[in-house]
């Protein structure tokens, strides 16, 4: 017979507060750091990336695009890093680190909780080595900070759930912090599932009024920060990633979700959990519950993606990853310590799974610092990061190009599209504060551009950027038949390029 251990009183108790796992999340913190350099450092500045600084550069006067934008917090610590001294990219990322960091701790907090202080070190290294957080956690986006904001929802749940007589403010807690998440970033809102699911799976005893009024604070107080900020229109582009061909969608979205959580995850580590939920089916212990609660709320998040999107990208899922990882964590603790005459198959599968999730991270960590073109992205990263317009590889090249010209002239123009592309972002990122450049917004594809940039020419040296799409799309050689290439940079990993015109009045 199988008997899953039971934690009676899970409540974070202080018996195994030990030196040794305080060692442990030190040390887990200083290989996250270690295993995140090789994006850090190495992966040169993505669109969105631009686009984040780019506003957080000239805070407060892009508010109304932020809030359209629906990252209303990510971009205004962003505001306040950028104006310190160095590089707005290493504090941007910085700022995803830091949050990545806080996740490895939160979720150690969350194992100790529960009364698995074992499963939250094995969730916290899991999560360590996980490619797609190696990946974004060194990146300046939101998705980051998005995962930690879930990390505190998960916290905020799980202390709902345990307490034997919660008040009205345990429950308004937990959806306040859903708000919270929503102002980080709009699809925070999806984390709502997280406390009611919490209510509904780990509060065996609660009575059903009791449930209801639990769940409806929770609705309540999750709602109150996005219906503050939804006159300004909060999270309105966001629309356009939601619909498509119902079916067509659906069935591409779900094939693209299985790829990335059995090449970032791995998709095998939640055959430990799945076990635990199948031998315990007849005792629903608090072990029991706490990974159907887990596993659970991280598959609706992902699911809500599948079934509402129609343009997704991994990082999208990554604040699925805590919960999975967790519930992975307890799994694998419970199955290692099971006393039945399937111990040992059951260890060697707990080794294996655990052996080949770390081997993999590892791999993906080096061949990030090795060859980040050589690392097996999914598709949809490797377009955005790597090979196409999105990717500033040739960036510090065209800088480069730009301030030598400047040196050269003392004075010089710099003209972009006034649609945002990154080879115009970068410079408005990197120039904005050079005395030596005048920065210009045209409407290329309007003919008005042609006089418009003449005139610019007229009076001083003037120098137009573009990448090889906008070059093909605009017709630069034919419409500025004096435009001369001061600089052809090509994308080592592809055949995109950027150029620097010198128009010739």
């Amino acid at each position: 017979m199988i008997t899953l251990i039971d934690r009676a009183t899970p409540t974070g108790a202080g018996s195994d507060t030990t030196q040794w796992h305080w060692s442990m999340l030190v040390g887990t913190l200083l290989l996250a750091i270690c295993m995140r350099l090789p994006t850090f450092l190495g992966v040169p500045i993505f669109y969105d990336e631009s686009v984040y600084l780019q506003r957080a550069l000239v805070f407060p006067n892009a508010i109304g695009t932020t809030l359209t934008d629906g990252k209303l917090i990510q971009e205004l610590v962003l505001a306040l890093l950028v104006r310190l001294p160095g590089d707005p990219l290493l504090w941007g990322r910085a700022l995803s680190l830091l949050a990545g960091l806080g996740v490895i701790a939160t979720l150690w907090g969350l194992g100790r909780m529960l009364s698995q202080s074992m499963a939250g070190i094995l969730a916290g290294l899991l999560y360590t080595v996980a490619p797609l957080a190696e990946l974004h956690d060194g990146l300046a986006l939101p998705d980051t900070l998005l995962t930690l904001a879930g990390c505190w929802v998960l916290v905020a749940s799980l202390r709902l759930a345990l307490l034997e007589h919660p008040r009205r403010r345990d429950a308004a807690l937990a959806g306040g912090i859903v708000g919270v998440a929503t102002l980080v970033k709009l699809p925070g809102l999806f984390l709502l599932s997280v406390p009611m699911l919490a209510v509904l799976i780990m509060k065996e005893t609660t009575e059903r009024r009791e449930r209801l009024g639990y769940l409806r604070l929770v609705f309540i107080a999750a709602l109150l920060f996005p219906a503050l900020v939804a006159p300004f229109h909060y999270g309105g582009s966001e629309s356009s990633k939601l619909g498509g061909d119902w079916l067509a969608t659906r069935i591409s979205n779900s094939m693209l979700v299985i790829d990335w959580l059995w090449r970032y995850l791995p998709f095998g580590l939640v055959l430990l959990p799945l076990t635990v939920l199948l031998i315990g089916y007849r005792r629903r212990t608090h072990t029991w519950r706490s990974i159907a609660w887990l596993l659970t709320s991280a598959s609706v998040f992902v699911v809500i993606f599948i079934v509402i999107g129609n343009r997704l990208a991994p990082r999208y899922l990554l604040p699925a990853w805590p919960p999975f990882l967790l519930s992975i964590g307890i799994a694998a603790n419970e199955l290692w310590k099971l006393k039945s005459r399937w111990q040992y198959g059951l260890r060697w599968l707990v080794g294996f799974v655990m052996s080949a999730a770390f081997a993999w991270g590892v791999t993906f960590a080096g061949l990030m610092a090795y060859d980040p073109t050589s690392t097996p992205l999914a598709a949809a990263d490797r377009w955005q990061y790597v090979e196409s317009w999105t990717a500033g590889y040739p960036a510090a090249e065209l800088l480069s190009t730009l301030r030598s010209q400047a040196k050269v002239h003392g004075a010089i123009t710099v003209v972009t599209d006034d649609q945002p592309r990154l080879v115009g972002n970068v410079a408005r990122i990197y120039l904005l504060y050079d005395p030596r450049v005048h920065l210009a917004l045209v409407a290329l594809p309007e003919q008005s551009a042609i006089p418009q940039i003449a005139n610019f020419a007229a009076t001083r040296p003037t120098y137009l950027l573009v990448d090889q799409q906008q070059r093909d799309a605009y017709q630069i050689g034919t419409r500025f038949p004096g435009a001369r290439v001061v600089a052809d940079l090509k994308n080592p990993n592809s055949d995109m390029r950027f150029y620097v015109y010198e128009i010739v009045p």
